[in-house]
């Protein structure tokens, strides 16, 4: 017993030590650099702990071999793999471990009632609550644990009469965290809400947004964990085989499940998949073990279709991992037309990325990127034709290039337009446009406004605008400037939707304008 303790005490302050650092690096200013090295080296400690720690569990009812394969399809198969492995790792990777630990003990304070067992298990789940108060439900799993009908919990009741003072400084010890993170909650007159990371979410009752946490492609569980379908699979396996342990794994996993779907910020978390599920992982892992261990005394032709299933979703999810480390994967703005545009890519092609929610990509970035478009004019304003409808406006005494330039005032205040309907221009899914031109004001910019602009016309309704108040800009007078302005259009718009392009005068007096140039960039794909 000492010696569990003593282990026990060992763990807590270095949790504790880790969890300072924790909150050190991310909430003190200034705390982020003398930290980040040791915030991951004591988180992964903590995984080191947590898996080793999964594994001795799944000894209990797993040979070695199916006890390896559970294990690599928990770390490597599902999102558990990037929280790990991250420059910033969360907190879900300690409560994976204290997870580990509450259910060890747990196991082991029903096969033999000791005081090394309950102190352990009470302090484990009251750190749990106190660490992630949303987590409260880990309670079930000991109160479950070897009780499913009503024999079953006869004797529960009779073992927990038994050991009613242990089961009391369970309780006790569970409090103990708990009691004060109520108080200090109550003394700061904050709200009091059960919602861990989600603070400021709206609790819905029955998972109302269930298929949304499973399935959305923002975040969605099973489309950036699919392996854990196989653990659903495996509840099946776990009552066939293991009742004494089934309806405490069930009861947990569905309560903890539609609490954590009910909540409206469940997309939380700029992450890979809905990583709040992770500490559930430790309970998932049984099922999953019971469906490989079910699979691998089937005949050939069943286990290893379901073998092959199993290899590709491990290696999708280290694939996905690798696409969220280099950007590829963006949780927070993800879409089912970018997911599927970028499934199995290694480069992404910026009309990929315009399929991302509030993608807003900065045309003066991109288009200076010469190997991803292909460039040409369209139209080139030089005001050397006489014969032009604005001929009145044509200016001999201030010119740029040439002979002649175009002035601009109230009484034509716009510029030649490029106009164009979209089909005609290209064939691609969407193009950059811009138009440049050099003007001359014999006054402040300021107090002689002008812009450029450019905006995508649909059944002559605009939308897309796009401009630049010269104004805003260190322009100098009685000179030259060049200007210009870039432009996207939207993915995929009507064929028959107008690019417009073209110089509007908002001032009092006169401005000139000289070679005023449109180009479109075809992207190169």
């Amino acid at each position: 017993m000492l010696k569990s303790i003593r282990n026990l005490i060992s763990f807590c302050v270095f949790f504790f030590i880790g969890i300072a650092i924790f909150l050190v690096h991310f909430l003190v200013p200034g705390g982020e650099k003398p930290t980040s090295f040791l915030l991951q080296v004591t988180s992964l400690v903590i995984a080191l702990i947590g898996i080793w720690m999964l594994r001795k569990i799944l000894l209990v009812w797993f040979s070695d071999r199916i006890t390896a394969i559970t294990m690599v399809t928990v770390f490597m198969g599902t999102n558990y793999f990037q929280v790990s492995t991250g420059i910033n790792p969360l907190p879900v990777v300690y409560l994976f471990t204290l997870y580990t630990l509450i259910l060890w003990f747990t196991i082991k304070w029903h096969s033999l009632p000791t005081w090394k067992s309950a102190i352990p298990l009470g302090i484990a789940m009251g750190i749990t609550i106190l660490f992630n108060p949303s987590d409260f439900f880990c309670v079930l799993i000991p109160v479950f644990w070897h009780a499913y009908d009503r024999e079953t919990f006869r004797n529960k009741w009779k073992l927990v009469k038994k050991h009613l003072l242990q089961v009391l400084v369970i309780c006790l010890l569970v409090l103990m965290f708990v009691v004060p993170l109520i108080t200090s909650w109550d003394l700061l007159q904050t709200t009091f809400n059960y919602t861990g990371y989600a603070q400021n979410g709206m609790l819905y009752l029955l998972g109302r947004y269930l298929w949304q946490v499973m399935f959305s492609f923002n975040n969605g569980w099973f489309i950036y964990t699919p392996v854990m379908l196989f653990s659903l699979i495996g509840f099946y396996f776990l009552a066939e085989k293991n009742k004494n342990i089934y309806y405490s794994c069930w009861i947990f996993f569905l309560v903890n499940f539609l609490f954590f779907a009910s909540w409206s910020t469940y997309t939380y978390s700029n992450n890979l998949g809905m990583h709040g599920l992770i500490p559930s992982y430790v309970i998932l892992s049984l099922s999953l073990g019971y469906l490989i261990s079910h699979l691998s005394e089937r005949k050939y032709y069943i286990r290893y279709p379901a073998l092959v299933i199993l290899v590709f979703f491990i290696l999708l999810n280290l694939f996905q991992t690798w696409q969220y480390f280099n950007r590829i994967i963006d949780p927070e703005k993800m879409t089912e037309k970018y997911y599927w545009s970028i499934f199995g890519k290694v480069n992404v092609h910026l009309k990929d990325r315009m399929k991302l929610e509030n993608f807003h990509p900065d045309p003066d970035v991109f288009l200076k990127d010469s190997a991803a478009f292909t460039r040409k004019t369209e139209t080139f304003f030089s005001f050397e034709d006489p014969t032009v409808e604005y001929q009145a406006k044509l200016e001999k005494g201030i010119v740029k290039n040439g002979l002649m330039s175009l002035k601009l005032d109230k009484d034509k205040a716009y510029s030649p337009a490029f106009e164009k309907l979209f089909g005609e221009i290209t064939r691609c899914d969407f193009i950059g446009v811009r138009i440049s031109a050099w003007v001359y004001s014999k006054e402040s910019f300021t107090s002689n406004p002008v812009s450029l602009i450019i905006t995508t016309a649909h059944k002559s309704k605009l939308y897309n605008y796009r401009n630049l108040n010269l104004e805003t800009l260190n322009l100098k007078p009685n000179q030259w400037n060049q200007v210009m302005l870039n432009y996207f259009s939207t993915v995929n718009p009507d064929p028959e939707d107008k690019i417009i392009a073209y110089v509007y005068y908002r001032g009092n007096t006169e401005i000139f304008i000289d070679d005023v140039k449109t180009e479109i960039f075809e992207p190169r794909y």
